[in-house]
């Protein structure tokens, strides 16, 4: 009898032992998932959180952030395995948006001779050369950069024959639209007196007085010879520019960003355009699936040319909508582009250039792009709207109200660029509240604009419709700030710190003293405003404004580092400031040794 009380008695301490056991792993277990993956302590945190501005310590834990407060209150989140990275003080912010960059397709683009800072056709013909023969495996010679303002006039393919008589040479102009082609570029293209322009006035070749094409193509009309020289390689080229683009991004701290077009020679056929778009996706999502995309990116394809079948291309953007809609990799708009530069007075304006009797150029027309946005916003998706004009700013304006009126009140249609708004029009974008993105260097003194400007539309006209979006951002609109790489020059000015440091005091970063605050007597935007204009304000416009752009707890974990305050240096020394480490979803997708 004893025995079998010893033997109950044993068994029911041993029962007991195993429960106890098993509620202290329970509770453990518990513990841990309290408990954050990784802490940062001592940290200067600018939330973008109107709620709390700034905090001292902050919590990850599964790619969101668990807590952001002080130090005192995180180390309740603080566990054996947690990772604590001390700060000393550095400022952490949230990742950077960009809600137009062409990163996916245009380091082809980029790549090649550098013409950004030539000033006569003869230093360009030098730099060229010297390349070209530096370069003699290049079957095709390539660059960027030079301006017809700076160059004094169009150059001519028989001026660059002497650069490189023995290839085909494409140089592309300091926005990407307008190309100069050697003899041999233009042979390969069948460009001849025959040729057609494909959009008189919009795109075209320029001819001398027998009609006879001179070397350079405006707006994109020089896509073609360059695919039939066999220069463009979609899945070589797009994957090259994918890798070392995002990887410049991340170190500038971006974290998402809007590829508005993607930038491919196919642009002008609208079939070839869906199949390299076919070609980008693909791509995306495999390096996604291979743990090799540091970016949230968001991808559109695009209208150029007034052919298209509107309903075929929004029902193609619907359906690649369909295919590609996660946190990571997603489309959520479409593209229109319905016009050409200023500088070959193919930009519409309401009131005609100064001295001249055109009002520039519609190539895809007011009409159209209405048609397009209700088309598009039926099925969901989205309108981007290149918007330079003024005239082009009036018929997105036109064509937004348009689509609202028919219901479509909650697509989140938006103007690009928005380089001119008539003094009649600017009231209708606050009353209407339409979003715009901006590229605070596009109205600088950047590589002489304010002399283009001037020339092309008289002084008076350009201070009183120029650099309108500071008074947007304070009348209350949705204003976002990007680089638009390639069409901003060099690789340092995607960082977006750089273009906050443009639209704070509206002076070209890189040129220092040497830039004067364009026009005169113009406020730019708060760092406050600017601040947002590449975080919550850029994710609103990416629909991504409840998961990305402000600190708070549940938002992903899209971080940025700074080396310093932009709020401590002067405001023509915010674009200096290092970005330390910039992480996605918790993770380092850049970091600097000292980190």
């Amino acid at each position: 009898m004893n025995m079998f009380v010893a033997f109950i008695s044993k068994s029911i301490v041993g029962l007991l032992c195993v429960v106890a056991a098993c509620k202290l792993a329970l509770a453990e277990d518990r513990a841990a998932q309290q408990y954050a993956d990784t802490i940062f302590k001592n940290v200067k945190a600018y939330t973008i959180n109107p709620a709390q501005p700034w905090a001292n310590a902050l919590a990850m834990k599964d790619g969101r952030i668990v807590y952001v407060g002080s130090m005192a209150g995180v180390e309740a989140l603080r566990g054996g395995a947690t990772e604590v990275l001390d700060l000393q003080g550095r400022v952490v912010m949230p990742g950077f948006v960009s809600a137009h960059d062409h990163l996916v397709s245009s380091l082809w683009l980029l790549s090649g001779v550098q013409l950004f800072d030539v000033t006569s056709i003869e230093q360009a013909l030098q730099r060229v050369k010297e390349y070209a023969d530096a370069h003699p495996d290049k079957k095709i010679i390539r660059g960027i950069g030079w301006t017809m303002s700076t160059l004094g006039r169009y150059p001519t393919a028989k001026e660059l024959d002497r650069a490189v008589p023995d290839r085909p040479a494409f140089l592309i102009d300091y926005t990407g639209h307008d190309g100069w082609l050697n003899s041999a570029a233009m042979a390969a293209g069948g460009i001849d007196k025959n040729t057609a322009d494909r959009q008189p006035g919009t795109s075209f070749w320029v001819r001398d007085e027998t009609g006879q094409p001179t070397g350079v193509a405006v707006e994109l009309e020089w896509m073609p010879p360059f695919i039939a020289a066999g220069a463009w390689q979609p899945e070589q080229m797009m994957r090259a520019s994918t890798r070392q683009l995002f990887a410049l991004a991340a170190s500038h701290g971006v974290t998402a960003f809007q590829d508005t077009g993607l930038i491919t020679p196919t642009a002008l056929n609208p079939e070839w355009m869906k199949e390299d778009f076919r070609i980008a996706a693909s791509m995306l999502a495999g390096l996604l699936k291979e743990g090799e995309l540091p970016l949230r990116v968001q991808i559109m394809p695009m209208l150029k040319v007034p052919e298209a079948n509107l309903v075929d291309l929004a029902e193609f953007t619907a359906d690649m909508m369909n295919r590609y809609d996660t946190d990571r990799l997603r489309v959520r708009s479409l593209k229109v582009h319905p016009a050409a530069n200023m500088e070959s007075y193919g930009s519409p304006f309401v009131e005609p250039y100064a001295g001249k009797s055109t009002h520039g150029h519609f190539g895809i027309s007011p009409k159209t792009i209405k048609e397009i946005m209700l088309q598009a916003n039926r099925l969901g998706v989205d309108v981007v709207l290149h918007a330079w004009g003024d005239a082009e700013v009036r018929a997105g304006i036109d064509a937004i109200e348009s689509s609202r009126n028919a219901g479509n009140k909650n697509a989140r249609n938006s103007l690009h660029h928005l380089g001119f708004v008539h003094p009649d029009d600017y009231q209708r974008i606050v009353d209407l509240d339409i979003p715009i993105n901006v590229t605070p260097t596009f109205s600088t003194d950047w590589s002489g604009q304010d002399e283009i400007y001037s020339r092309l539309l008289g002084e008076e006209r350009v201070f009183a419709e120029i650099s309108l979006y500071p008074n947007l951002a304070r009348d209350g609109v949705n204003v976002s700030i990007s680089a638009d790489l390639p069409s901003s020059g060099p690789f340092e000015t995607q960082a977006p710190l750089y273009q906050v440091a443009a639209a704070v005091t509206l002076r070209t970063p890189m040129d220092g003293e040497r830039s004067k605050a364009y026009p005169p007597g113009r406020t730019g935007m708060t760092l406050e405003q600017a601040l947002r204009a590449v975080t919550i304000d850029a994710a609103w416009q990416l629909r991504m404004e409840d998961k990305i752009g402000s600190l708070e707890v549940g938002k992903y974990a899209d971080l940025v580092i700074l080396e310093q305050n932009p709020f401590e240096v002067a405001p023509s020394e915010i674009h200096k400031i290092r970005v330390l480490g910039t992480l996605l979803e918790g993770e380092f997708t850049f970091r600097e040794a000292e980190l």
